[in-house]
């Protein structure tokens, strides 16, 4: 694993440094109530991403499915703990957290 959760003893020192505020990216907050309120903008932000791809001819939303399905075993090693996550939600995570970190940041540094 290469993605660690970070000890209790260290969390009940300062819970709010370790505890997302916004939105969970990865396994280990994705069922946080508090931070719900973001998840629709995922799946907007992968619309927005795949159809800007599109338009420039670049790959499509069933190649990007198919290399996140080849990577599974492969990502679910960079993470301890999360056994129980089955694989059609831990690839669905992948694909929503991964296409909002690429927007978000596409959003950020492209000028309007």
């Amino acid at each position: 694993s290469c993605i660690y959760k970070i000890p209790q003893k260290l969390r009940d020192l300062n819970p709010k440094a370790y505890t997302p505020s916004r939105v969970a990216i990865g396994p280990y907050h994705a069922n946080a109530e508090h931070l719900q309120s973001m998840e629709p903008y995922k799946l907007r932000y992968l619309k927005s991403l795949m159809w800007r791809r599109s338009r420039e001819g670049q790959s499509n939303l069933r190649r990007l499915i198919k290399a996140i399905e080849g990577a599974e075993s492969e990502a679910r090693e960079c993470y301890s703990g999360i056994e129980e996550l089955d694989s059609l939600n831990f690839k669905r995570m992948l694909l929503l957290d991964g296409a909002f970190i690429v927007e978000f940041l596409y959003r950020l540094y492209e000028p309007c």
